[in-house]
C-alpha cells in the first residue's frame, strides 16, 4: 500500500493511522512552537527540512535534516522552529 503527504501545506497531516502506529507530516513555521506534550506510544522524528530546537525531559538541542530523535512512551518534549520545518513523526507501540 501507498502513501503520500496530500496537503504538505497544512501543519499536521496524519498520512497513515492503524491501532498500533501513526505517521504525521508536521509543517511548522518559524517561530511556531509546539508546547510540552508526551505521548503513550514510542515516537521517532525525522526532520527533513529546516531548523528545529527540540527540547526532551528539560534538555535542549538543534535538529536538522538528517536527525532522528527517538523518545520512549512518556516522555515529555517540545518543538520550537528555528526556521520553516518539515518532519515526520512516527508513533508506534511495539511489543514488549
Amino acid at each position: 500500500m501507498k502513501y503520500s503527504v496530500i496537503d504538505q501545506e497544512k501543519r499536521a497531516h496524519n498520512i497513515y493511522e492503524s491501532e498500533n502506529q501513526v505517521v504525521t507530516h508536521l509543517n511548522i513555521k518559524k517561530g511556531e512552537e509546539i508546547p510540552s506534550h508526551d505521548s503513550p506510544m514510542t515516537v521517532i522524528v525525522v526532520i527533513y527540512q529546516g531548523e528545529v530546537s527540540f527540547t526532551e525531559d528539560g534538555n535542549t538541542f538543534v535538529i536538522k535534516p538528517g536527525d532522528i530523535v527517538s523518545l520512549k512512551p512518556g516522555v515529555s518534549h517540545s518543538l520550537l522552529a528555528k526556521a520553516d520545518s518539515k518532519l515526520m513523526v512516527i508513533k508506534s507501540k511495539l511489543a514488549e
